[in-house]
């Protein structure tokens, strides 16, 4: 939750706004805080003992949270991996990428509403779960859990490679091209917590002993969550690092997200420039002004940076250039 709340403050008081990826993010995290608030009920009913300790009322109660923290679980990390692709897609300019984005997040966050729903109703009744006679009257658990365990460990592998064609096309050096990529790339870690999650869960439903065995089931559930909150908030949070830590002699509140405001991208984010800049008639400006000149008749640039009544620096270009014969020059 200190990473949540640290890049909501990145973005809403230094950029000034929310973007979609923020209110997914913010969505992941209250669903994930109902999933953790199952699990000291689970410990209270039994989980971590073995099934020769228990009740049968104690038995009932673990199945009955263990199920509801897997409910949870689907639609958490759904919306967890669809605020990375609506983050993605604030930073894509190529029209392929960006079909490409709608498309994985569209089979991502479909995928979560479909799962969440089969674990809903995953047994008729429901009630068959906690009950002696499970499974009976349920699906096949063991082809659900690996199926939804080879998806997340495939969107995974996904999320953690697409940033690398979209940075390429930022407008900005290769020094903090090569930065995003690696705190994009941080997700990678996701794909461990998968597998263990993966691993832990077959083992416990294969198992006689599962409110034992689901004690670590249900740590790989939390860790992987968690995990994708983590991963997805990291990128968010440069301009608070650039602004408390410094960074390329910024620093103070005017150092700023470059790299991840819609205003240095290409496409539609360089249309948005244009918006905003217009948005900013009436307002008092400071501008500064540096020319800078090569060979004489060969090319001009005029660059201003203005200050306006929000947050955040717009900087506009332009751009003469004369061409003829090399005899001529």
């Amino acid at each position: 939750m200190i990473m949540i709340g640290m890049r909501l403050y990145a973005r809403q008081f230094l950029l000034g706004k929310l973007g979609p990826d923020d209110i997914l993010i913010i969505l992941a995290s209250l669903v994930s805080i109902g999933e953790l608030a199952t699990v000291p009920k689970m410990y209270e009913c039994g989980i971590g003992r073995h099934i020769m300790e228990l009740t049968p009322q104690q038995h009932e109660c673990t199945r009955k949270w263990a199920w509801i923290s897997q409910v949870l679980y689907f639609l958490s990390l759904s919306l967890a991996k669809g605020s990375m692709v609506a983050l993605y897609l604030r930073l894509a300019s190529n029209k392929t990428h960006i079909r490409f984005l709608y498309g994985v997040g569209a089979v991502i966050l479909s995928h979560g509403i479909a799962a969440t729903l089969v674990a809903c109703f995953i047994c008729e009744p429901i009630s068959v779960i906690w009950k002696p006679e499970f499974p009976k009257g349920c699906l096949d658990m063991m082809s659900f859990n690996y199926f939804n365990g080879a998806f997340h460990v495939t969107t995974d592998i996904l999320l953690a490679l697409l940033p690398i064609p979209i940075v390429k096309k930022l407008q900005t050096n290769n020094r903090r091209k090569i930065g995003l990529i690696i705190a994009f790339g941080i997700g990678i870690l996701t794909i461990c917590a998968s597998i263990a999650r993966q691993v832990t869960t077959v083992i416990a439903l294969r198992s006689r002993d599962f409110q034992w065995n689901w004690s670590a089931a249900e740590l790989t559930t939390c860790l992987e969550i968690n995990m994708s909150l983590i991963c997805a908030s990291i990128p968010s949070m440069r301009s608070l690092f650039k602004v408390y830590f410094g960074s390329s002699g910024l620093t103070n509140r005017r150092a700023y997200e470059h790299e991840l405001d819609d205003r240095y991208t290409q496409g539609s984010g360089a249309r948005k420039v244009l918006n905003d800049f217009s948005n900013m008639e009436g307002t008092q400006r400071q501008t500064r002004t540096n020319t800078v000149t090569s060979r004489p008749g060969t090319m001009d640039s005029f660059s201003e940076v203005m200050y306006g009544a929000k947050d955040g620096v717009i900087q506009t270009t332009e751009f003469r250039v004369s061409y003829g014969d090399r005899a001529s020059l």
